[in-house]
């Protein structure tokens, strides 16, 4: 890949969540990244790896799928769409679904790209604006006059042009393998088939080999997978003749003589399957929303009653005997509401006595003003907040229940309408080989006639299969060829990039050689001290995560147009894996990468580590920034109790960026529920 076919990767320069319940403390987060790093840092269980997921999903549309395989580009696009769907829900509050957005600006070669993407609405933009560079009040593309799928479809060609890809599948795919080292633990190295696709498009001629490689090795698949469902439908038909009996019963299972039936009963099987474990899946999920519902509604009686209650006692407490209702009732009705005696004077004298100093029933002296009234205040207003509290809870999960419901039927109605295809499919197979067998007058002879019909159009299936697949494999194989002729010319400047930087972190003589073979393709072996380490286990875990990183950094500097602004990393730093030696080569690495013009977003827990240390202390305040993310949502009971450490990790890591933080410009955010339980906390 020559200068002029390098790519111009976006740079993430803002990122804005909006609605974004999952930190409860702070829905609205606005935040802009320079040149160098951007680390956001935080506890355990605060949303850092969400954080990180929202970014890539505002910039392709899609959320990676952990347990998801990948087989070719364009599946794997087209197949994680819907993911994100499942992966914000939980996450957002149902009153904040349809206004819960992120927002993101890009720099792209020329122009900046600024687009804003609903959580649930995934090939749709609410605001699209291309600006360019060089003048920022110059709008080349204004998308305010176009609805959302427009906006999206805009993006996509504009985006895809810049870049230099040849489909905005195709950058999706780099963003996800190569441009992100996220929660998954992908790795590249021991992924041949993805490791692959990332060196046409890093090392092949152009974009085009890359797309062309893909799809041949996906039709290669397919074509062998056909190659084994023909060899084992006629390996089932031999089966079936020995048994004549059982062939009356089992023709069934193999279909007519159109091998699509086998096909399409097996792709409507897999779709019922999955709609099934959605819909048990939804089934699940409307059970624990519909049992939190009667939860909340029973707290919600319990402290109304409590309310009524404490509001009677300050009533009572905090009034004059008078406004006891006998009393109140025995003076207005003039008549005695404990003997039943009546007239004028005795209202009178029930007046007299009750404004006596005494009580009138058992003698005993009455207060002198209200006991305890500010504590009962204090106690209502506890309550009424507890009310408004579980009246929102309740409303939520109302809103939930709800919108499952409306999900679970219509899954169910897929399934029917797929079980009724799956029936249908059944019942015209059937006809047609009881048909079979009703016209073959010969009986047993005629049947296994039939029988070796069906063989012989299945060897023959077979074997225009097998041309196929050798046809796709010798093509394949002669893109390889042509791979493995560019990387040869690309080795002396790629290798020495990933030597350099997996050196920084391991301290070790490393190599990588490219080797193609039938079974993995081509792909790349890694060599410690000359020794290839083939298989995962061969490193340890913190070997196996950075040196990884370290080859996605070697990449991206080869595919980087020089000319343009470089690239932005994003990494879900996985720091525990390091034990103390690599903490500090781990920080050096990253920073070696930031120093040569590149970018990192990326996300670490706030703890005693050396990484973020090391990494501050060579890049400086100038080219790193630190955003302290403690504050966004609540913390554990353990958290609160400790945050003081937190406090203290904190600080070291702005000494070594080389500045002072300054309490009254940059306060802490605590909320008064987490300052109550502090105080629980630390209590004797």
């Amino acid at each position: 890949m020559d200068a002029s076919q390098r790519l111009n990767f976006p740079k993430l320069r803002r990122i804005a969540l909006s609605h974004f319940s999952l930190y409860s403390h702070e829905t609205e987060v606005d935040e802009e990244q320079r040149e160098g790093v951007f680390c956001l840092a935080g506890a355990n269980g605060l949303g850092k790896s969400t954080f990180l997921a929202a970014a890539n999903y505002a910039i392709t549309g899609v959320v990676p799928e952990p347990e998801r395989k990948f087989k070719s580009v364009k599946e794997y696009y087209q197949h994680s769409l819907a993911f994100a769907y499942d992966y914000f829900t939980g996450r957002i509050e149902e009153s904040d679904r349809e206004s819960a957005s992120v927002l993101v600006e890009l720099d792209v070669g020329r122009y900046r790209f600024k687009l804003t993407r609903g959580l649930f609405e995934q090939k749709e933009l609410r605001e699209l604006t291309v600006l360019g560079r060089e003048d920022p009040n110059s709008i080349v593309f204004d998308g305010s006059d176009i609805d959302g799928v427009e906006r999206h479809e805009q993006y996509i060609k504009m985006i895809t042009e810049d870049i230099g890809v040849s489909s905005f599948e195709q950058f999706t795919f780099l963003q996800h393998f190569v441009l992100t080292f996220d929660e998954r633990r992908h790795l590249l190295f021991w992924n041949p088939k993805v490791l692959e696709q990332a060196l046409f498009l890093a090392f092949g001629l152009d974009n085009s080999l890359a797309t062309r490689a893909d799809s041949l090795r996906r039709d290669e698949e397919r074509a062998d997978s056909r190659v084994r469902n023909t060899q084992w439908q006629a390996t089932q038909a031999r089966n079936r003749m020995k048994d004549l009996k059982a062939t009356a019963e089992n023709l069934s299972s193999s279909g007519d003589d159109d091998e699509s039936v086998f096909d399409q009963y097996e792709v409507l099987n897999k779709k019922s399957e999955a709609v099934k474990r959605k819909s048990l899946s939804l089934e699940d999920q409307l059970r624990d929303a519909t049992l939190k519902f009667a939860e909340l509604s029973a707290e919600q009686v319990s402290l109304r009653t409590q309310y009524r209650e404490e509001f009677s006692k300050r009533l009572s407490e905090g009034s004059k005997l008078a406004h006891h209702p006998i009393i109140a009732a025995s003076i207005a009705d003039k008549q005695c509401g404990l003997c039943g005696s009546e007239g004028s004077e005795v209202a009178k004298e029930i007046t007299t006595r009750v404004n006596a100093a005494d009580c009138p029933l058992c003698g005993s002296e009455l207060p002198k003003g209200p006991r305890n009234t500010k504590k009962k205040l204090e106690t209502l207003k506890k309550l009424d907040k507890s009310l408004a509290e579980n009246k929102s809870k309740t409303e939520q999960r109302a809103l939930e229940i709800e919108r499952l419901k409306k999900h679970l039927e219509t899954t169910y109605g897929q399934k029917a309408e797929l079980d009724k295809a799956i029936r249908e499919l059944e019942k015209r197979n059937r006809a047609l080989l009881r048909e079979v067998l009703d016209v073959k007058k010969g009986g047993i002879a005629e049947v296994l006639k039939a029988y070796v019909e069906q063989i012989e159009k299945l060897e023959k299936e077979k074997k225009a299969h097998i041309k196929e697949r050798d046809a796709k494999r010798r093509e394949l194989k002669a893109l390889q060829k042509k791979l493995e002729s560019a990387y040869a010319e690309a080795e002396e400047v790629f290798v020495p990039q990933f030597r350099t930087l997996a050196g920084e972190f391991i301290g070790l003589d490393l190599d990588v050689e490219m080797q193609n073979t039938a079974s993995t393709g081509t792909t790349l072996i890694l060599k410690v001290q000359g020794t290839p380490r083939r298989e995962q286990h061969q490193l340890s875990e913190s070997q196996r995560f950075f040196i990884d990183i370290a080859l996605r950094m070697a990449l991206v500097q080869f595919m980087s147009n020089p000319a343009a602004d470089g690239a932005t990393l994003y990494i879900d730093t996985p720091e525990g894996s390091l034990d103390i030696a690599y903490e500090a080569r781990a920080g050096s690495m990253l920073a070696k990468f930031v120093e040569s013009g590149f970018d990192v977003f990326m996300t670490a827990n706030i703890n005693t580590s050396q990484l973020l240390l090391e990494l501050a202390s060579r890049l400086r305040a100038n080219r790193m920034r630190l955003c302290r993310m403690t504050s966004w949502a609540e913390l554990s009971e353990v958290q609160v109790a400790e945050e003081h450490l937190f406090d203290r990790a904190y600080e070291a890591i702005e000494t070594a960026l080389g500045k002072k933080r300054n309490k009254k410009t940059t306060p802490k955010k605590t909320s008064k529920k987490r300052t109550a339980r502090s105080r629980k906390a630390k209590a004797p």
